[in-house]
């Protein structure tokens, strides 16, 4: 009988009170019971003192204590009550609380069993943990209640729940079977321990559990020295998230792209251990890692406006503000340039102004350029240029043979943007980005050209630049999660589904791959077709979940696939039993019930799991079965027949048979009527022969009979043995010593365990072994038939000193009697201690900071550790510098770190040790974290700091650097602590330059400070002002003025005098020059300021005012020289050495008939600038009276020409144009100079316009013409003519039309000859005559009016009548 817990429970918890201890009962299940009561007793209260009562308890429950380590409370049951009282007095001194839980149990009839009483599997050592290495491990309870397994507990036993865990399956196909997984709780090791032998137990409460053994064989998965090792990193110093180290390789990846800019090193500490024991084979080891510099931060300008003011006379090469910019990159990539910005406004702003590219430095370029009157502001934009975003990708070179070639580079291609080369290098650099949507290949030419302006020579090259992928983008899944609804019959090999992912990096290959374990799968790594190598199976698992992983080798993602299993009728039903004997059948017995059978079906639920039982012939008659839930009950049908012995003969007296023994017959008798045969005594085995007895009977006929017959039959009697003796154990008590660390699996020798039992057959001498009481947590197991016990679970002293163990010894069979006796025996196992546990600490990594300096760390830096022997633990750490207190466990610092030494981090290993035999040593790591403070004062690189400056350096002037350094590493903030000093100090960078002018100015000294925030350090600062030509020579007058006749040469004009304030003599001495252009016209001494002509001067090439005027300059001898300007205004007079002259000598004016018109620019030219130079006298040739026409000077630049009256063409002229030819001479009025003339002729041409309109030469016109004349035909001998007098056939060509009269369209005109043509047949008998309106237009319109002129006429045509119609009677007759 197995009990099995009910879900019915009673906690009792003891506490002490002023006046005694108090008893809390607190009731968890359905009894009338006050909840939460109280009970109080005083600690001495006899045993037997009740605490607690329970009413309602039924029949068939147990009221038992389950829980009560300390002993104290005795359960029992009485009637329908259950009674909590003490089992010994309470002592408060010996503990005030305690905890005993009862339990009420109902005690189901059945027996629990395993479908298997041992399991094997191998499974690869490198599964992954929480795998399903063993399924289907099944407990079934013979009993048809409804609580059979609501409360069944199977688990490893507790020494090997580390490595695997037992779990129910979803899928319970019968109520009175439960269906276990064995899973993996961490990895296997083959060379710790191979195979793993345990066992599993199956119990309730109160019952007698039932064991089996499994055994997991590991198979080996190591090479070589048979250890894998792996690598974590530990620690990035400092943490950026930019590492990873691969698990399996230990290859450093980077996973966010470094920024030397933020770190440029780090450390990285990386573990490597065995996975098979991470806590004691392991090493640790740093990487350091430096990032090194790319071209990726533009130089930044570090102002945005510089407001600058400078004098309009500031000398060339004047010194005016610097630009300074910085450029987070380092080396060659930090390096950049300065320009102004190139844009045709900004261009014009700057004029005069140039920039150092190297310094930033502006500097006046051209003085002349400075005009404030001009241009009193100017705005300079100034970009500072780096390589930024071009990177150099090659170089091309191209060679030329002739001299000093200039040879250029260029792309041919010029949409092509991705790429640049510099036109004087050849140096190939990237342009764009090519982190998407790139060729793998770019193809293009290069053109070097040598330059040559007359006849370039070229040649090309092809550039091919294969572009690498880089893998910058993880793959992408199309979809987030895969389903599938699949029957459970789908053939194994079947394809799934197509798992897809995409990658946006083109070379990237992606790679599928299952990394969450399921057997029934697998996936093909190229194309991630997911197809079925394993077939479902619905009864076992009603669904599946793997996680599907594509890699491109560097980057990962993952994405969910799950199955839907559905169920198909696969599984026939089974009967629990093979076969089933019902000995309680009676002969005549009818509709009685013989037994039940029982079949399941473990297909799911539905209709293929619903199961029709039926018998089968012959005996389908005679018995029937229920198909109900639960009645599967055989009944019989009908009577049985009684067979027995017949007498042919008719007459009763000649049937009468008598029967009787022959032979031995002891303990038997037989009726000698009936034949009835009866035992007179109990049959025994011992008086058997092998479990038989023979008799031989005899039966005949009554001896009366004529013929006596007899006849024999010998009966065998099958004795059936009873089991009439209990096993007996010889001795019934055993004990026996054994050390904490005996070998699990092993058997206890030195116990020699043996029961007897008097029975002399199999059945029921045949004995079986268990352990009842005394092992509540599975330490050992029996062997149910040699009765050696093996242990099965590592023994702990520290937990349990001692075992009392109950054992049982059955036959498995109750007595004859009805009673069931088992032997019962007791073996006492002494646990023996042994230092046997390693000091563990409570985490493997512990993380400490320290503030330098400083001894104790500034979170705690306290380590523990225990050891399961309870044995003194002695403390040390691995490294020199550090201690560790014993009794508070503190790791201290021997002197204190130094955070400016460079080592910010240590990684150390504490180790505890016991004080057994042998000493065991448990390890940690700890990672320590110096903290930097700010415990050094910042200290400048000098204390003295000399400088030089000019005198007249302007504002803004870079003047040095001052530099202060911190071992703390801090950030340093720069002043001047003197006041006005005239200089200003960067508070970031110790940049010092000039605030205000020093012109005047000798030594200035003053003091410094930096600071980082608490602490500061001084320097002086000597500033020595260097003296500067600061005083330009002056002329005595501003402006000369003097005049000069022109054509003079090698006259002096003038002298000049300037002076210079300065003193020193190269300052102050003075040397005078002429400024272009007038350089070559004028000369100067330059030591004595005589200005002379030095070619002769002419009039006509100065402007209009005659004056020149140019500058004339004092330079002194200082460095660099300063100048002083004056002007020098020369009036050139003018003289007559130019004559007058036409620019064409010959000129046509084109005018129309009837036009009055007016000619201008006939003024003769003259170089010379004076007015009376320039007037002359003109003379016309015929005179101008004769043509009606006057010539008129209105000023001194024109003159023109006109007519008097409209002009005609003259009747001899050529009919087209008339033509008129003038002759102008021009002679100068002056006497002296030019006396030479000059000519022009002069042709006026008028053009003829239509003023003529066309004459008819006769006023009207008559013709006649048969009515029969045929189409087409001309009517009229004379051809209509029209004159017009006009004398141009532009304007004199008639041309003939019809205006009116003929609406019917039976005539036309020639357009040019005026015949008229018959178009359509005429019908005098319709039309007589017709009278046409006939035009004569001219060409052109008159005068431009836009008409033409045009005359009319009117022209008859008369029809003559011919004979052409019949005589025709009137329709009256």
């Amino acid at each position: 009988m197995v009990p099995i817990e009910l879900a019915v429970q009673l906690g009792l918890f003891v506490m002490q009170s002023v006046f005694g201890s108090t008893v809390l009962l607190k009731n968890c299940g359905e009894f009338s019971t006050s909840k939460g009561q109280f009970i109080i007793i005083v600690e001495n209260e006899p045993v037997g003192t009740i605490l607690f009562n329970v009413r309602g308890i039924e029949a068939g429950n147990s009221f038992q204590v389950v829980d009560d380590t300390s002993h104290y409370i005795k359960a029992e049951r009485k009637g329908s009550f259950g009674i909590v009282s003490l089992k010994k007095e309470l002592d408060y001194e010996a503990g005030p609380k305690y905890e005993v839980t009862v339990n009420v149990v109902n005690i189901i009839e059945g027996n629990l069993t395993f479908s298997s009483s041992m399991y094997n599997v191998s499974v690869k050592e490198d599964v992954s943990q929480y795998s399903v290495i063993l399924s289907n491990i099944q407990v079934s309870l013979d009993d048809p209640g409804d609580n059979g397994l609501n409360h069944l507990q199977f688990q490893v036993e507790e020494s090997y729940l580390k490595y695997f865990f037992l779990q129910l399956d979803q899928n319970q196909p019968l109520r009175n079977t439960r269906l276990y997984k064995l899973k993996l709780q961490q990895q296997l090791n083959y060379s710790s321990e191979s195979p793993y032998r345990f066992t599993a137990v199956a119990s309730s409460p109160s019952s007698t559990p039932v064991t089996t053994s499994l055994t997991v064989q590991a198979i080996d998965q190591d090479t070589g020295i048979n250890t894998t090792i792996n690598y974590r990193l530990v620690q990035e110093i400092p943490s950026k998230g930019w590492f990873s180290v691969d698990k399996t390789s230990g290859a450093i990846k980077v996973i966010n792209s470094p920024d030397r800019e933020t770190c440029s090193q780090l450390t990285l500490f990386i573990k490597g251990y065995q996975v098979n024991n991470e806590a004691l084979r392991y090493d640790v080891t740093w990487v350091d890692v430096t990032i090194t510099d790319v071209d990726d931060n533009p130089p930044v300008i570090e102002k945005s406006v510089y407001n600058i003011s400078i004098p309009e006379n500031s000398p060339t090469g004047t010194n005016i503000v610097q630009v300074l910019a910085t450029d987070k990159d380092e080396g060659n990539n930090a390096k950049f340039s300065f320009h102004f910005v190139t844009s045709n406004v900004l261009r014009s702003s700057c004029k005069g102004l140039g920039i150092d590219q190297a310094t930033g430095m502006i500097k006046v370029q051209d003085s002349a350029g400075l005009d404030r009157e001009r241009h009193p502001t100017l705005s300079c934009q100034v970009k500072a240029k780096g390589t930024h975003g071009k990177h150099l990708l090659r170089e091309v070179k191209a060679s030329d043979k002739d001299l000093a070639p200039a040879i250029s580079y260029t792309i041919t291609d010029k949409s092509l943007q991705t790429f640049l080369v510099n036109l004087k290098t050849g140096k190939i650099t990237l342009n764009v980005s090519l982190t998407e949507n790139f060729l793998k290949l770019y193809s293009f030419e290069i053109v070097a050209s040598d330059g040559d302006k007359k006849a370039p020579r070229y040649t090309s090259v092809i550039v091919n630049v294969h572009v690498q992928d880089v893998n910058l983008h993880a793959p992408v899944f199309t979809q987030k999660n895969y389903h599938l609804n699949l029957m459970e019959d789908v053939a194994v090999g079947t394809d799934l589904i197509q798992i897809k992912a995409t990658d946006k990096d083109p070379d990237d290959t992606l790679t599928y791959r299952i990394t969450k374990s399921n057997s029934h799968f697998k996936i093909n790594s190229t194309s991630g077709m997911l197809s079925l190598v394993k077939s479902l199976d619905y009864e076992v698992d009603h669904s599946h979940s793997i996680n599907i992983t594509v890699t491109d080798s560097v980057r990962n993602t993952m994405t969910t696939f799950s199955v839907t299993v559905l169920d198909i009728n696969d599984n026939a039903p089974k009967f629990q039993n093979t076969s089933y004997i019902f000995t309680n059948v009676i002969e005549e017995d009818s509709n009685r019930n013989v037994g039940t059978v029982l079949a399941t079906d473990i297909d799911g639920k539905g209709n293929n799991s619903e199961i029709t039982y039926s018998i089968e012939p012959p005996w389908k008659a005679n018995f029937s079965i229920g198909n109900g839930a639960t009645d599967h009950e055989l009944e019989t049908r009908k009577d049985f027949h009684h067979i027995q012995v017949e007498d042919m003969d008719k007459t009763d007296i000649n049937r009468q048979m008598t029967y009787s023994f022959i032979g031995s017959h002891d303990g038997f008798t037989i009726d000698p009527n009936s034949g009835n045969l009866s035992a007179t005594k109990a049959l025994e085995m011992e008086h058997t022969k092998n479990g038989q007895i023979e008799l031989t009977i005899s039966v005949s006929n009554n001896p009366t009979c004529k013929d006596n017959i007899t006849v024999t039959q010998t009966i065998v009697i099958n004795v059936q043995d009873i089991n009439r003796f209990s096993p007996q154990f010889t001795p019934n008590t055993y004990s026996l010593n054994v050390k904490e660390n005996y070998t699990v699996g092993s058997k206890l020798d030195g116990l020699r365990i043996n029961a007897t039992d008097r029975d002399t057959s199999p059945k029921y001498n045949t004995i079986t072994y268990w352990i009842g009481n005394g092992d509540p947590s599975g330490h050992f197991y029996m062997d149910s038939k040699t009765a050696e016990i093996y242990l099965v679970k590592p023994l702990d002293y520290e937990n349990l000193k001692q075992f009392v163990l109950t054992i049982h010894a059955t036959d498995g069979h109750a007595l004859y009697n009805g009673t069931s006796i088992n032997a019962t025996g007791h073996v006492t196992v002494k646990v023996q201690n042994v230092n046997d546990n390693t000091p563990g600490f409570n985490q493997d990594v512990y993380l400490c900071k320290f503030d330098e300096n400083t001894q104790t760390s500034k979170n705690g830096c306290t380590v523990k550790a225990t050891d399961g022997d309870k044995d003194k633990l002695s403390y040390r750490v691995n490294n020199t510098m550090f201690d560790i207190n014993q009794s508070t466990r503190a790791i201290t610092v021997k002197s204190g770190l130094d955070y400016d030494n460079g080592v910010h981090s240590y990684v150390l290993q504490v180790l505890a040790t016991d004080n057994g035999s042998p000493k065991l040593t448990g390890t940690a790591v700890v990672e320590v974290d110096v903290l930097n403070l700010n415990d050094n004062t910042p200290s400048f690189s000098n204390k003295t700091y000399k400088f030089k400056v000019m005198e007249d350096a302007p504002v803004l002037t870079m003047v040095g650097v001052i530099q202060a350094s911190d071992k703390d590493g801090d950030k340093l903030k720069y002043s001047i602590a003197t006041a006005n000093t005239g200089f200003s100090l960067d508070s970031d960078t110790g940049l010092l330059t000039l605030k205000s002018s020093l012109i005047d100015n000798t030594n200035i000294t003053f003091t410094v400070q930096t600071t980082d925030s608490n602490k500061t350090d001084t320097a002086a600062v000597t500033v020595k002002v260097i003296d500067v030509n600061n005083h330009p020579p002056v002329f005595n007058q501003k402006v000369y003025n003097k005049d000069v006749a022109e054509n003079v040469e090698n006259v002096a004009v003038i002298k000049v005098q300037a002076t210079d304030q300065d003193n020193s003599p190269g300052n102050k001495n003075i040397s005078y020059s002429i400024g272009s252009p007038w350089n070559t016209n004028f000369t100067v001494d330059s030591k004595t300021g005589e200005v002379k002509v030095q070619g002769h001067l002419d009039r006509e090439l100065v402007d209009d005012s005659g004056l020149i005027t140019f500058v004339i300059m004092a330079t002194d001898q200082g460095n660099p020289p300063l100048i002083g300007e004056a002007e020098i205004k020369v009036q050139v007079t003018d003289r007559n050495d130019n004559c007058p002259y036409y620019i064409d000598k010959e000129v046509t004016y084109i005018f129309k008939e009837y036009d009055q018109p007016v000619f201008h620019n006939f003024m003769v030219k003259d170089a010379d600038k004076m007015k009376a130079n320039r007037d002359c006298s003109y003379t016309f040739v015929p005179p101008l009276a004769s043509l009606n026409m006057n010539f008129a000077i209105s000023d001194s630049t024109h003159a023109y020409l006109e007519a008097l009256t409209p002009f005609h063409i003259q009747s001899s002229a050529t009919g087209i144009q008339q033509i008129n030819h003038l002759t102008f001479t021009a002679k100068n009025f002056a006497k002296e100079g030019c006396s030479k003339k000059a000519i022009q002729t002069v042709l006026l041409v008028v053009q003829d316009v239509n003023d003529h309109t066309p004459e008819f030469q006769s006023k009207s016109y008559l013709f006649y013409v048969n009515e029969d004349t045929a189409g087409g035909s001309k009517i009229n001998n004379v051809s209509i003519k029209a004159i017009d007098a006009d004398p141009t056939e532009e304007f004199n060509t008639v041309h003939y039309g019809i205006e009116s009269g003929d609406s019917q369209g039976h005539f036309s005109i020639d357009t040019l000859s005026g015949n008229i043509y018959i178009m359509k047949n005429l019908d005098y008998e319709t039309t007589t005559n017709y009278n046409l309106k006939v035009t004569a237009t001219d060409g052109k319109p008159f005068n431009n009016t836009g008409k033409v002129l045009t005359s009319t006429i009117t022209v008859e045509i008369r029809v003559n009548d011919i004979n052409d119609n019949p005589p025709v009677f009137d329709k009256g007759m």
